[in-house]
C-alpha cells in the first residue's frame, strides 16, 4: 500500500469539513419584526409552471404571518399559469416580451417589484415550498440585520432518480462560500436563487435584479450587487422554514436543469473554493481507484484500508448532505453512483457552453 496515496486522500477528504462546516438557517427564535415591515410582497417568478403553483399558493395562505400580497409574474406561460395562479389568490402580472439585454427571469422579478406594494420583498421559485412559520421567521432573520438574506430551500425527495441529485447540492451550496467555518453574519459575495428576502429600499438601493439583468444565474450578481452597495448578505439553508422538490420530471429535468446551472455558475464563485471542492472530488475517486486496483491484483492489506477509506468519504458525505435534503442513507454508501451522474453532467454542460456558447432552459435559447 502506497501511505502517500493514503495520507493525499484524508487530506483532501478534510476539505469537506471546510466545505460545509455549519449550515445556518433562518431563526426560529427571531423576534417579531417592526410593524412597518409587516407588509410584506411575495414576488414569484413563473414560466410554464402551473403543476409548481398551486402548492406553493397552498403554503402561503397556511401561514402564521400571511403576506399583504402575492403576484404571480406570468413570463409568457403556455400552460395555464395564470388561472392557477388566479384560482390560488394570486395577483397575476404579464410581462411583455424581453426587451434585449434581459434573461426570463431577472426581466420577472424586476416587473414584480415595481409594481409591488409591500415594504419587504420576498422573491421565491414556484417550485419552493414554506413550512407554516416559514415567512415570519424569514422576515423576522431579514429585521434582525437588514440587507438581503438569500436561502437554499431543504431538498425533499420522493422518488430514487431525485437522488442522483446528493452532489449537485453539496457543489452549489458549498461553492457560494457560506458554509466554512466562518461567522454567520460575514459578507458573502453571492446568493442563492430559489429565496431571497429584503426590504423594498435596498433592494432598489442596490439595483435589484436589474444588476442582473443578462444572467443566466441571477442570484450570483443579485448578490454581489447587495455587497457593492455596503448592504449585509447572509446566505443560509432552508431545513424547517423553506424547501423545495426540484425536477421531479425524470433524469433528463435534473441533466437539464442541473447542466444549465454549471454551463454558467461554476467558474462564477470564488477561486479558492472551487480548488477546495475539486480537491474533495479528487478525494471522492481515491478509494473507488484503489479499490478496483486491489481487485485486480488481489491486495487483501490494501483492499481492507480502502475500504475505510470509502466508508469514511460516505460517512462524511452522508454527515453533509442530511442538512440539505432528506437524502438516503444509501445515496452516501453508493456515492459512486451520483458521483459519475454529476461528472457526466458537469462535462457534457461545459463542452455543450463550449462549443455552442448557449444553454437551453424552458424552452428558450440563452448565451452563456
Amino acid at each position: 500500500m502506497d501511505p502517500l496515496s493514503l495520507a493525499l486522500f484524508l487530506l483532501l477528504w478534510c476539505l469537506g469539513f471546510l466545505l460545509l462546516w455549519r449550515v445556518d438557517s433562518p431563526s426560529p427564535t427571531v423576534p417579531d419584526c417592526p410593524a412597518a415591515s409587516r407588509t410584506v410582497s411575495v414576488i414569484i417568478p413563473a414560466r410554464n409552471e402551473a403543476v409548481n403553483l398551486g402548492p406553493l399558493l397552498q403554503s402561503l395562505r397556511a401561514q402564521t404571518l400571511p403576506p399583504a400580497e402575492v403576484i404571480v409574474v406570468d413570463d409568457q406561460s403556455t400552460d395555464g399559469t395564470a388561472n392557477v395562479a388566479l384560482s390560488g389568490g394570486a395577483r397575476v402580472i404579464t410581462v411583455p416580451p424581453l426587451p434585449e439585454g434581459w434573461c426570463g427571469k431577472p426581466w420577472a422579478c424586476w416587473q414584480g417589484a415595481h409594481r409591488a406594494t409591500g415594504a419587504v420583498l420576498a422573491f421565491l421559485d414556484a417550485d419552493t415550498r414554506l413550512e407554516p412559520d416559514g415567512l415570519r421567521r424569514l422576515m423576522g432573520t431579514q429585521a434582525e440585520g437588514g440587507g438581503l438574506v438569500s436561502v437554499q430551500p431543504y431538498h425533499r425527495m420522493s422518488q430514487p432518480h431525485e437522488q442522483l441529485a446528493a452532489f449537485f447540492n453539496i457543489v452549489s451550496y458549498a461553492s457560494l462560500a457560506s458554509a466554512g467555518p466562518f461567522g454567520r453574519h460575514r459578507m458573502n459575495a453571492a446568493a442563492f436563487g430559489p429565496c431571497n428576502i429584503c426590504t423594498r429600499e435596498d433592494y432598489f438601493t442596490a439595483g435589484g435584479h436589474r444588476a442582473a439583468a443578462g444572467a443566466v444565474i441571477e442570484s450570483l450578481p443579485l448578490g454581489r450587487a447587495f455587497v457593492e452597495a455596503g448592504l449585509p448578505l447572509r446566505s443560509l439553508g432552508g431545513k424547517g422554514t423553506v424547501w423545495f422538490r426540484m425536477y421531479r420530471g425524470g433524469l433528463h429535468a435534473l441533466e437539464e436543469g442541473f447542466g444549465k446551472s454549471f454551463a454558467v455558475g461554476v467558474t462564477q464563485g470564488p477561486p479558492w473554493i472551487t480548488v477546495l471542492i475539486s480537491g474533495w472530488l479528487i478525494a471522492a475517486f481515491e478509494p473507488i481507484r484503489h479499490l478496483i486496483q486491489a481487485g485486480i491484483v488481489g491486495n487483501a492489506g490494501t483492499l481492507a484500508v480502502w475500504s475505510a477509506c470509502y466508508l469514511l468519504f460516505a460517512a462524511q458525505l452522508h454527515w453533509m448532505l442530511a442538512r440539505l435534503g432528506n437524502f438516503h442513507w444509501t445515496t452516501a454508501l453508493a456515492y459512486p453512483v451520483p458521483l459519475m451522474f454529476f461528472v457526466y453532467v458537469f462535462l457534457r454542460a461545459q463542452l455543450i457552453a463550449r462549443l455552442t456558447g448557449k444553454v437551453t432552459w424552458k424552452g428558450r435559447t440563452i448565451d452563456t
